[in-house]
């Protein structure tokens, strides 16, 4: 996620908010594949071991993170891309954005921490 503030910190200074949209929707779509594609490693593991049903709700319960990680992403990027339609992406709104994700990171450690069994 970091990452991606980055590349829309970069982007946002060339004012073209149909170039910032493709790169920045292309990085997401491509981390979200090399993501999935970890987690299906994985999967071939479970496969050769054994899938139990619990392993199996698991690891479909993996699927949907991947979903959710590529939803704060590209709701990133669409905020991003509105303020640049708006004008241009200011400190304030950066720091509104990194907030944001700020927040949603310590809900998910908040979530793994003290409910994991609302992830399954």
């Amino acid at each position: 996620m970091w990452m991606l503030l980055f590349l829309l910190a970069m982007l946002v200074r060339q004012n073209d908010r149909r170039r910032m949209a493709l790169v920045a929707g292309t990085f997401v779509l491509v981390s979200g594949a090399v993501y999935f594609t970890f987690m299906a490693a994985w999967l071939n593991v479970f496969l050769a071991v054994g899938l139990s049903q619990p392993v199996r709700l698991l690891l479909a319960g993996l699927g949907l993170y991947i979903v959710g990680y590529i939803a704060d992403d590209a709701l990133m990027v669409t905020v991003a891309v509105l303020a640049l339609s708006q004008g241009k992406l200011t400190e304030r709104a950066g720091r509104g954005l990194k907030l944001l994700s700020g927040v949603v990171m310590l809900a998910l450690g908040w979530v793994l921490l003290f409910r994991p069994e609302w992830l399954v």
